[in-house]
Parts: structure tokens; sequence; C-alpha cells
């Protein structure tokens, strides 16, 4: 179950990275992709809420998606709608850790 999850997770990475990509965000879909790497070779939960703690620093940080977009004027519904996906995916592999 676990490596599906991973998988999923890691290919809803890839997706968003590559919109991110098309729309000219510079940086975040490497880093997407390391962190979609790094789900494909976790094995336990522990693994995967540290991959996904990293992730979440991409979107959350200073220099994060969020703060990106907060700068930029008429930030557009799907965006806003896709950051929220990704990161409520992420926190949950970091939750699922302590439950």
């Amino acid at each position: 179950m676990q490596q599906g999850w991973n998988r999923e997770i890691a290919k809803s990475l890839r997706d968003y990275g590559e919109l991110l990509q098309r729309a000219g965000v510079q940086n975040f879909p490497a880093a997407l992709e390391g962190v979609a790497v790094g789900f494909e070779n976790a094995v336990t939960d522990e693994e995967c809420a540290r991959v996904a703690a990293r992730g979440i620093t991409y979107f959350e940080g200073e220099q994060g998606l969020i703060a990106m977009y907060r700068e930029k004027e008429g930030r557009d519904y799907p965006d806003i709608v896709q950051d929220f996906y990704m990161l409520a995916r992420l926190h949950h592999e970091v939750l699922k850790r302590h439950l």
C-alpha cells in the first residue's frame, strides 16, 4: 500500500512541477522532482514523513510558492486550489507518522 501511495504522490508532484514549468516558474519544478524521487525511494512511513516535510518547505518557506503567489498580482483560482491540494497531501504524509 505504501509504495502505491508513494508512486501516486510522486506523479502528482511531477504533474504539478510540469504545470509550474509551463507557467514559467523557475526552480520549483526541479525541487518538486527531487521530492518525487524521495517518495519513490522511501520505504518506511518515517522516511515518507521526512520527504513530505521537505516538500512542505517548498510551499510554505519564505521563498516558497505561496510567498511567490502573494507577491503576484491577480492570483488565479486554480493556483490556490493546486497549492492547497499538494499541501494537504504532504501534510497528510507527515501526520501518518504520528497516528
